[in-house]
């Protein structure tokens, strides 16, 4: 959180208390958003205030610890919690898995689209959707 080293001393209590809630507004607002870190990044924001809280007291504590030991520090907090980090909490089967499902429904939507091409029905916007589909199809094959 900002400091405020000067200027509390020329508020009155009333301004500092707004100055107060607004810094700490804009830092809740901060801790909202995924949170950037040298491995990637972490929804903390789904997170219970409690849980922030301890999550931001594990981070300071583990800056003196060497990187592979801090990164399996990060992940065994977040799978005791029960979520996931951007950074390789899920496995390549997993990942393929993921893959798999989505390149199914890219491949159920490209017959919808080629089915409205066929009858005249397709509007210039789907139709620019399918040739980038079908693009991918052809540059990424399984």
């Amino acid at each position: 959180m900002e400091r405020m080293p000067g200027e509390s001393k020329t508020m009155t209590p009333a301004e500092r208390e707004a100055r107060i809630a607004e810094l700490r507004r804009r830092r809740d607002r901060s801790l909202k958003q995924p949170q950037e870190g040298v491995r990637g990044t972490s929804e903390i924001g789904q997170l219970t205030l409690a849980q922030r809280e301890e999550f931001l007291k594990l981070r300071r504590q583990l800056r003196e610890l060497p990187e592979a030991e801090r990164q399996a520090k990060l992940r065994e907090f977040f799978s005791k919690l029960g979520t996931n980090t951007a950074d390789g909490a899920k496995s390549p089967a997993d990942r393929a898995q993921q893959f798999r499902l989505m390149r199914e429904r890219m491949e159920a939507r490209i017959k919808l689209l080629e089915g409205k091409l066929a009858d005249g029905s397709i509007s210039e916007t789907e139709k620019r959707q399918l040739e980038r589909m079908q693009r991918f199809r052809r540059d990424r094959p399984d």
